[in-house]
């Protein structure tokens, strides 16, 4: 199957370390849809981006306009610092987003 008719992949947290490094990499061969509610001045060219955070309803227009192949969920990392609740709204907004 050519890159151009596999479905997009989709990449939230794509402002963060993680993100970035992904996007860069992926974007040359596969379409890269990115989510996250940072700017991304570096952004490459060809990649989507979508400045408001992955669990907005806004996101399911962007996931009904094609199959997407894969969601890589960049966000947050398991930071012990970071505190309990942020933790679990990030799973809960995942999991909405999947719903999608």
């Amino acid at each position: 199957m050519s890159a151009a008719a596999e479905g997009p992949i989709v990449i939230t947290g794509a402002c963060g370390p993680l993100g970035r490094r992904l996007v860069r990499h992926l974007h040359r061969s596969r379409h890269v849809i990115a989510l996250d509610a940072r700017p991304f001045p570096e952004c490459p060219k060809d990649v989507e981006h979508h400045r408001f955070e992955f669990w907005r309803k806004r996101v399911r227009d962007v996931l009904k306009r094609g199959h997407v192949e894969a969601v890589v969920h960049a966000v947050g990392g398991h930071d012990e610092r970071t505190p309990r609740e942020d933790r679990a709204e990030n799973v809960a907004g995942f999991s909405h987003l999947l719903e999608h």
